[in-house]
């Protein structure tokens, strides 16, 4: 009983009868000897086509399969986007619903519904920076104005020619 060659098998099988014939300095003249070569040679060619071939089978089995895949998550990519695209725009109803009734917060018995201001630092708007006093620049590698400077002069009274807070921006949370 044969057992099934390897690709691998197949090229060292190649590889011996090379070496073989090197050994032989390529002298194949006894006629017996030489279609035994070519017989041996025809066989692990056309094996080695053979193995090739599963092998390409093998390969075209996992593009597919790669593909398919790929297509899947594509898909549910699309799904998940369109979901939270859905909850974006419930959540901006549920917020003009209560902007419009002046309610600031709402709570159930299973969720709070709040509006509230934008975390972190006021939005600024220097929309005149020639006109920004010197004590406010900031010299790097190149001259900057120091947004967190005039924050801070603003929100303690203070007047910034050329600059003014913006009013922050607010959100519906959903606890």
């Amino acid at each position: 009983m044969k057992t099934k060659q390897t690709i691998f098998d197949i090229v060292g099988d190649f590889q011996a009868l090379e070496d073989l014939l090197d050994e032989a300095d390529g002298d194949v003249s006894d006629e017996q000897t030489a279609q035994a070569v070519e017989d041996f040679v025809t066989e692990l060619q056309a094996n080695f086509e053979a193995k090739a071939d599963g092998y390409a089978r093998v390969v075209d089995d996992f593009k597919g399969r790669a593909a398919t895949l790929k297509a899947e998550a594509d898909r549910c990519a699309a799904m998940a986007k369109s979901e939270t695209n859905k909850a974006k725009r419930l959540v901006g109803l549920l917020e003009q619903a209560m902007h419009m009734t002046g309610q600031r917060k709402v709570q159930t018995a299973l969720h709070v519904f709040a509006i509230t201001k934008h975390g972190g630092k006021r939005k600024l708007d220097v929309h005149t920076p020639a006109d920004v006093p010197w004590q406010y620049v900031v010299t790097k590698k190149v001259t900057e104005i120091s947004k967190d400077a005039i924050r801070a002069a603003l929100a303690a009274g203070q007047e910034v020619p050329g600059c003014v807070l913006m009013e922050q921006g607010e959100s519906l949370r959903i606890r």
